[in-house]
Formats: structure tokens, sequence, C-alpha cells
């Protein structure tokens, strides 16, 4: 049986199906490229899991199926760097001050996920590896997600934006750009939409 993307991607994730009960709700299979870059998309009632290769690239995000899983998510990276940096270390790393760049940096680059390597010349075999490693830090980082309790949903992509937006202006990048519409003298931040949605999470969770 030729291997395919969705193939492999099944092999790494079926769990989700047997224990968690996910489905598969939608599939995108690359026309250039099946065996190795596709898209694909497990729901529950509660949760969404994505699963994507582009450009021999692998990536799984996890969310809540009541918001726009093509914005509003998380990645297992993300939740790991959450969950073991120190307080001292996530309040380094949300710091707006252009000094504390380096630091931060350091710190996010100490903490990172990293592939099992792969030894073999194969494309396939590489993406497989990928694939496999975030069916791993999935099922041991987002586990409460897959379950559907997201009790922990605010308090994890709060940081996730206040981090981005501290990374982005500790760089010297301007946040705030002009709009398209009638007053061209008004600006908004780039990470306006993500701002928004964490008002309406902090008012869902009681916590405005």
């Amino acid at each position: 049986m030729k291997t395919t993307f969705f193939s492999m991607v099944m092999n790494n994730f079926q769990y989700l199906v047997d224990e968690y009960g996910f489905a598969v709700i939608k599939t995108e299979n690359s026309e250039h490229n099946p065996e190795i870059e596709g898209r694909i998309e497990f729901e529950t009632t509660t949760t969404f899991v994505t699963v994507s290769s582009e450009q021999w690239a692998v990536g799984a995000t996890v969310g809540r199926v009541k918001d726009d899983k093509y914005r509003f998510f998380l990645n297992p990276s993300t939740i790991y760097e959450y969950i073991v940096l120190t307080e001292s270390d996530k309040k380094l790393v949300c710091s707006l001050d252009a000094k504390d760049n380096r630091k931060a940096k350091t710190v996010i680059h100490q903490t990172r996920l990293l592939h099992s390597k792969d030894n073999s010349n194969s494309v396939i075999e590489d993406i497989n590896s990928q694939l496999a490693d975030y069916s791993r830090w999935l099922r041991q980082y987002a586990e409460p997600f897959l379950r559907g309790d997201f009790s922990q949903w605010l308090e994890l992509y709060e940081y996730k934006v206040i981090r981005s937006r501290a990374a982005h202006i500790r760089s010297g990048k301007e946040e705030f750009v002009r709009t398209i519409g009638q007053n061209k003298d008004e600006r908004i931040s780039i990470f306006q939409s993500s701002l928004d949605y964490l008002e309406k999470l902090r008012e869902e969770y009681g916590k405005k």
C-alpha cells in the first residue's frame, strides 16, 4: 500500500479516535506532494486538532470547536513552554523592555521542543518522524484539552498573546498599523484580533 500523508497521520494519531472519541472531519490533500503534504482535521463536540504539513515541515494545533480554528489555537510548544518556565522566566519573556530581549530569547531557545533525529535520507521518514513527535507532545502536554477540559485555556492563551506581543515590541518592530477605511489616520495593533479574543475569554471565564 502506497504511503500518503493521510496514512502517516492516521498511523500516528489514531489514538485520538480510539481513546478520545475524535472523528476525521476534513482532509486536504496536496496535489503536488500527497505523500508528505496535506491537512487533516479531527474534532469532538468540544475540541479540534489539526495536523498539517507543508514544505517538509509538520505542525499540530489544538483548540476549542466553538472558536475559529484558523486563528485561535495552541501548539504543543507553547503549552510545554508555559508548563516548564518558572514565574520569573515567564515575566522575563513577557517583558516589553528591549534590554531583556537577549535573555528572553535564550530562555525560549532553551525550552524548545526538539524533534527526534532521523538519520535516514528519506523525506517520507523525516515527515513521519515529525508526526510521531507531535503525536507524543500533543498527548503529553495537551491531554486535558483532548478530554474537553479547557479550564486552563484562558491562562495559556493569555500567555501566548502577551509573550508574542512582548517579543515583537522588544525587537523594535512597529505594533500599530494604519487601517484600511475612511479614517486613514487610525492605527490598530497587529495583535488586535488576539487582544479582542482575550477580552471575550476573560468575560467568558469571569476574569474581567
